[in-house]
């Protein structure tokens, strides 16, 4: 549920859905590190950033992560601008979601990997 947090882990035929996909996610500042609190229960290395802040504090760069999700509505131009630069520049997977909420994301996550429905 996006107002309690409580997502039951996603199965399929009782095995994990996802199979430890490294996703990045920026923006969504709202919800914030309930990405990883939530979304780490099924299976996904997840990673969350502010989308207010800009990738100079990303040092180590950002690797090669499964998916870059960008969550629109939550995100500062400054950080989009840098952000499509490099992923364009490294050839990264990206996903742009209009949603924002963890269950709206992890809808976005089943359907981008081609797993079974929630």
């Amino acid at each position: 549920c996006e107002y309690c947090g409580k997502i039951e882990p996603a199965m399929s035929a009782g095995k994990q859905m996802f199979s430890g996909q490294r996703v990045l996610i920026f923006g969504g500042d709202y919800i914030g590190s309930e990405y990883e609190r939530v979304l780490s229960g099924h299976n996904l290395v997840i990673e969350w950033r502010s989308g207010f802040k800009n990738l100079a504090d990303l040092k180590s760069g950002l690797g090669q992560p499964d998916l870059i999700v960008v969550v629109v509505r939550q995100i500062s131009h400054t950080l989009l601008r840098e952000l499509v630069a490099t992923i364009a520049h490294h050839s990264l997977p990206v996903l742009y979601s209009s949603r924002r909420g963890v269950s709206g994301i992890l809808s976005d996550l089943t359907e981008y990997f081609g797993v079974g429905g929630l």
